[in-house]
């Protein structure tokens, strides 16, 4: 009931902040610490002094912390007067093609990967510090050495189960599309796009993200699965 709580806050906030005026919008998204903090108090309040309080907010602050950064990155924001476009405008994206970025940032919230990442970071790096320990313990090995091989795998560890989440969200992301008569084919163009406008990106392995081939090749993988979909709507 607690994660739920959270969710329903955040899509309820979601809602609204689509049904407000774009320049609105695009002003809340230049303050984004504001609406984080807006949309945690909301939740306590809602569960006031009690510990699912705390929760909700924790989880609906996660989610919309996640969300605006997607959305400015998106779609730009308003700050100081200025408006700071996001990549939808400067890559001219069709209808379909936002689509998938809308699906995609979806994925993640039905998903909880917020939420899943901590937890795996948080069991990630126990295992390290106690794999540092025992291997300056029982083998000799100087502990700073030891510590500092073990931060760096988990580190690395971590950036492969961001990338899995968001090779995840993509695909989840497409179907939630799909289904509402956006044409999925739409994610290949996509990341073709964000592969030229992205380049110099770090090596994939280290890296939150897939590289965008990585994604493509997924997508192709899945339009078989999701093609289908699509043209039932078409019906």
């Amino acid at each position: 009931m607690i994660i739920e709580s959270g969710v329903i806050i955040f899509f309820g906030m979601l809602l609204l902040g689509i049904k407000l005026p774009r320049r609105v919008s695009l002003k809340l998204l230049g303050r984004p610490l504001a609406l984080d903090l807006g949309v945690s108090v909301l939740a306590y309040i809602m569960h006031y002094g009690t510990f699912s309080g705390i929760m909700a907010a924790a989880v609906a602050g996660l989610m919309c912390s996640g969300f605006t950064s997607c959305a400015r990155y998106a779609f730009g924001y308003i700050k100081d007067k200025r408006y700071h476009k996001g990549r939808i405008w400067q890559l001219k994206l069709t209808d379909d093609e936002v689509a998938m970025v809308m699906g995609h940032e979806i994925a993640h919230a039905l998903r909880e990967h917020a939420r899943e990442r901590m937890g795996k970071a948080a069991a990630t790096n126990g295992v390290a510090t106690i794999g540092s320990t025992v291997a300056s313990v029982f083998f000799g090995v100087s502990p700073q050495l030891t510590d500092l091989v073990a931060k760096q795998g988990a580190n690395l560890l971590n950036l492969k189960f961001s990338r899995d989440d968001e090779t995840e969200a993509d695909l989840v992301g497409m179907e939630i599309a799909a289904r509402a008569g956006y044409d999925p084919r739409a994610g290949v163009t996509l990341w073709q796009k964000m592969s030229t406008a992205n380049k110099g990106a770090p090596p994939q392995w280290l890296s939150t993200h897939p590289s965008g081939n990585t994604r493509i090749e997924e997508i192709q993988a899945n339009l078989p699965k999701v093609m289908p979909l699509y043209e039932r709507t078409k019906q």
